[in-house]
């Protein structure tokens, strides 16, 4: 379901029109293209979350309360999504 919904995603996104396949090697690479570009689209997001958790971690090591918060507070505007990278 997350799969369908995430091609269902991807087409909404680039307004993609119908495509209609009428060759089973050309089912097959569209299929394949579609999982490539979700699996490049996780692992994008994988990288992301851990580039925040470090930036987080280091910003909570910060002494000074108040530089610690707005340090929090700036990680928090980086916090990105695909659907966010994609509307910039």
């Amino acid at each position: 379901m997350m799969v369908e919904n995430a091609f269902r995603e991807i087409k909404n996104l680039i307004k993609l029109r119908p495509i209609y396949h009428y060759h089973e090697q050309r089912v097959r690479a569209h299929v394949f293209i579609c999982v490539l570009v979700y699996l490049f689209e996780q692992w994008l997001a994988v990288l992301h979350r851990r580039y925040i958790e470090g930036e987080t971690a280091k910003a909570k090591a910060i002494l000074d309360p108040e530089l610690r918060n707005e340090a929090l507070a700036e990680i928090n505007t980086r916090r990105r999504t695909s659907r966010l990278f994609s509307h910039q």
